[in-house]
């Protein structure tokens, strides 16, 4: 969905537990007092607890940049930055790789990452990405395509 705005907001057990559940509460109010129309959603641990609570925010047309250690006493000001396309330096964290998009400058890939850099993540690629209960966010994502090889391949 690249016309519309697109905010995720890290839900897991450590997200919640550092107070995702409140900044939630002060986005969903921002939006609806400035009559923004963007979509929100949960996703699970990308595997920085340490910088919980993650939210990413994606721009029409530019790249999911994140934030890490987002309040809801300091998610206001870093909306309202991105929305004046200026980056909280203070809370980014890194932006994810999107040839279709522009990047942000002096926004670090999330491939570069320190934390991430020297991982390959396969069994958690998804983590952090996709709403962890959206079984159609997996699916376009490439779930199931070894159920789907085996059932549709071998014979028994």
């Amino acid at each position: 969905m690249k016309n519309k705005m697109k905010i995720y907001v890290g839900t897991g057990t450590c997200g919640l537990g550092a107070g995702a559940g409140k900044t939630l509460a002060v986005i969903e109010t921002y939006l609806k007092e400035k009559n923004i129309d963007a979509e929100i959603v949960n996703v699970g641990c990308i595997g920085l607890c340490y910088e919980e609570p993650i939210v990413d925010v994606q721009l029409p047309e530019r790249t999911r940049v994140s934030f890490g250690r987002v309040t809801k006493d300091n998610v206001v000001g870093i909306l309202d930055r991105i929305l004046n396309g200026e980056i909280a330096q203070e809370n980014v964290l890194y932006q994810f790789e999107d040839e279709n998009s522009e990047k942000w400058d002096k926004v670090p890939l999330f491939t570069e990452h320190e934390y991430i850099r020297k991982q390959t993540r396969w069994v958690l690629s998804n983590c952090g990405i996709i709403n962890p209960v959206n079984i159609d966010e997996y699916i376009e994502r490439g779930g199931y395509e070894a159920l789907k090889k085996a059932l549709g391949e071998y014979k028994s």
